[in-house]
């Protein structure tokens, strides 16, 4: 399994939060340790994945590369200051979610990765024209991603939702069961609306 260095750290072995999120790469434009909340975000998100059986093999350059994607995608999205990147973000959940986008914006800044945040950017991203996302392209750059990579990750969260929904299962259900075994889940803003964490 593609996060199983990543769950070694949390199941088991007795090994702090903090001991596994050192396990997790640094978002390049972030100082210091990732907060919990943040660390069991990204972990969810790619159990989410694994569950969904999107992920490529294990110890690939390209499963490397979205374990990569997940964590500054998060950090770009959620508690980055890119003018252009958090104008995508706010459209892309307004869309979807109108009066409640600056809720789920918020939320997520608090606390990482959120499933309706996800899904909205999945959406968005299949909508965007590509002049469209090479606005995005200067942002992206400073956390050592790019559109490409942006590309794929929301490709694979689109294909993740219709593999579970072929089973019979719901996507956010999926991330908030996940979500609540990580690292942080109690921590502010990782609380949906029916109190589970999300």
């Amino acid at each position: 399994m593609i996060l199983s260095a990543l769950l070694a750290g949390i199941g088991g072995t007795g090994q702090s939060v903090a001991a596994a999120t050192d396990q997790i790469p640094r978002p390049v434009q972030r100082q210091g340790k990732a907060s919990p909340a943040h660390v069991g975000s990204a972990m969810a998100v790619l159990a989410t994945l694994d569950q969904a059986q999107v992920l490529p093999p294990e110890g690939t350059i390209e499963a490397n590369r979205i374990v990569q994607a997940v964590i500054q995608f998060q950090s770009a999205f959620t508690t980055g200051d890119d003018p252009a990147i958090q104008e995508f973000a706010s459209r892309a959940v307004a869309a979807r979610h109108g009066a409640r986008a600056a809720a789920v914006l918020e939320e997520s800044r608090a606390a990482g990765w959120k499933s309706e945040l996800l899904e909205c950017l999945a959406e968005a991203e299949a909508r965007a024209t590509e002049q469209d996302l090479q606005t995005l392209k200067p942002g992206l750059a400073r956390y050592n991603v790019s559109v490409e990579d942006l590309h794929r990750l929301m490709h694979m969260v689109r294909e993740a939702r219709r593999s579970l929904q072929e089973k019979g299962l719901d996507f956010h259900r999926v991330y908030a069961e996940h979500r609540r075994a990580m690292p942080g889940a109690a921590s502010p803003g990782t609380r949906g609306r029916s109190g589970t964490a999300d």
